[in-house]
């Protein structure tokens, strides 16, 4: 009776792995949507340590069937590498792959976002959208594809004095 209890316990208890373990990040900004604000991570360590703890099951692409605050972290790593990690609990996206995971560590990853959009509100009146200094220039991308993309510089606020001198 115990070994057959044993089984029971072992066959029907979901096995997880920690998909982030010895991950080395250069640097990270992360998103929030809603408010759809971006904000750059001053202590990437802090965000491997939370990271590392993170449990995933079962691959679920079910997701986008789900309301709320989606936090997805775009990380560079050491390697040059890039890597996008979207928690959106009880799910966690990595690269666009959805998974099942561990409540606890997800609503970590959660709360260390909202916490740093909420300093971000106490930071100089002098940063732009993003928290970053405003330097008078917005750069976006556009035209994307597997071989390039273009990159748009625009102005923002002050006088123009000249044209910009591009060169091939």
């Amino acid at each position: 009776v115990i070994l057959a209890l044993i089984m029971v316990v072992v066959l029907f208890t979901p096995l997880g792995r920690k998909p982030f373990k010895d991950l080395k990040i250069a640097s990270a900004t992360v998103r929030l949507m809603p408010p759809d604000e971006t904000i750059r991570i001053v202590n990437p360590e802090k965000l491997e340590g939370m990271l590392e703890e993170v449990v995933i099951y079962d691959r679920d692409d079910s997701w986008g069937q789900y309301n709320g605050q989606m936090v997805e972290y775009i990380i560079i790593l050491s390697d040059g590498s890039q890597m996008n990690v979207a928690e959106y609990n009880p799910f966690i996206i990595i690269d666009g792959t959805g998974y099942r995971c561990k409540y606890e560590p997800c609503e970590q990853l959660n709360n260390y976002a909202n916490e740093l959009l909420n300093e971000r509100g106490d930071q100089s009146q002098n940063a732009g959208d993003e928290g970053f200094p405003n330097w008078g220039l917005t750069l976006s991308v556009k035209d994307i594809t597997e071989s390039g993309l273009t990159l748009v510089c625009t102005q923002s606020g002050g006088e123009l004095t000249g044209e910009l001198q591009t060169g091939s």
